[in-house]
């Protein structure tokens, strides 16, 4: 996790029973795109920030500040909390963490057993809603990666 600058990478997104896919950049100075496939629905995560193009192009924005989603974005953040954990588990070749926040919510950060990059993660909410993300067609470091927009 320590040498890694960005990710790139395929996504399947379960949200309830609704089901989306599409691909996403995670680079690690608090920056995420996401872009989806079958709904013209971009994602851009920036300086804590979310801001959403809807497939009606409506735009909308929150702040992240106290959310799980923010600590994806934050690499030295995620180290420290991962560093402190002594609670995991390990099945079907994946390490899987959870981390607590405030409200009854948490994130479920789950890790490729061998490369130890990660593989997914489920926000569970305070209202019992869930989001689930699993990464493939993983690529890491790469370079040149600055396209950080929602045209």
């Amino acid at each position: 996790m320590e040498e890694t600058k960005n990710l790139k990478f395929d996504f399947i997104q379960t949200l309830d029973k609704s089901v989306e896919t599409g691909n996403c950049i995670l680079e690690f100075s608090n920056k995420f795109l996401c872009h989806y496939n079958k709904v013209k629905k971009k994602i851009l995560i920036e300086n804590n920030i979310l801001y959403l193009v809807d497939e009606f192009n409506n735009k909308s924005s929150q702040n992240l500040t106290g959310t799980p989603f923010l600590l994806l974005v934050n690499k030295n953040e995620m180290i420290n909390i991962l560093k402190d954990i002594e609670d995991f588990k390990i099945s079907n070749n994946c390490i899987s963490i959870r981390i607590n926040f405030l409200l009854n919510e948490s994130i479920d950060l789950f890790f490729d057993n061998e490369t130890y990059l990660i593989s997914g993660w489920k926000v569970n909410n305070y209202d019992g809603s869930s989001l689930e993300f699993n990464l493939k067609n993983l690529l890491s470091n790469l370079k040149n990666i600055d396209n950080f927009f929602l045209n």
